[in-house]
């Protein structure tokens, strides 16, 4: 009679140390399983990334200066201070006229509009926003202006 040198320690894996069928169907189960848990890891990872990058590029609020400048030649420096909630711009504006309150104020995606008071005459404003810049263009009746802004102190 001959004496085993090796016994199986598992059913399913003979003395040979090679698999069966049965042990190979497990050890593909926990490929699968490992695929599954890569992907839902990288889906988070990409999840948070595009979340951090959404933040920084609808982040309009704060203060923002820039030079209004005429066909005239004249120069006004102007300031504005812009929150958003949600889809709704509110704030103000400051000129050598003095600072207004911002009015009708919308936000559409990088796209905003509003218009403010001065001397009881409205000034129409839309704009968009870059990220580093914002370009906006004025308008009151049949004048209309543009100006760059960029960030001011926080």
């Amino acid at each position: 009679m001959k004496k085993l040198l090796f016994k199986p320690a598992m059913p399913g894996i003979p003395a040979s140390g090679g698999f069966t069928s049965s042990s190979a169907t497990s050890s593909n189960c926990g490929i699968k399983l490992f695929d599954i848990k890569r992907k839902a890891i990288t889906a988070m990872v990409l999840l948070g990334f595009f979340l951090v990058c959404f933040t920084t590029i609808e982040n309009l609020d704060g203060k923002w200066i820039g030079l209004l400048k005429t066909d005239q030649g004249d120069e006004y420096p102007l300031l504005y201070n812009f929150r958003v909630d949600n889809d709704q711009l509110t704030g103000t504006a400051k000129t050598p006229k003095g600072e207004m309150k911002i009015n009708d104020g919308t936000m559409n995606g990088n796209k905003f509009t509003f218009n403010v008071i001065v001397s009881r005459m409205e000034i129409d404003h839309s704009g968009q926003f870059y990220g580093d810049s914002v370009g906006m263009d004025l308008s009151l009746g049949d004048v209309k202006s543009h100006v760059t802004l960029k960030r001011g102190d926080k």
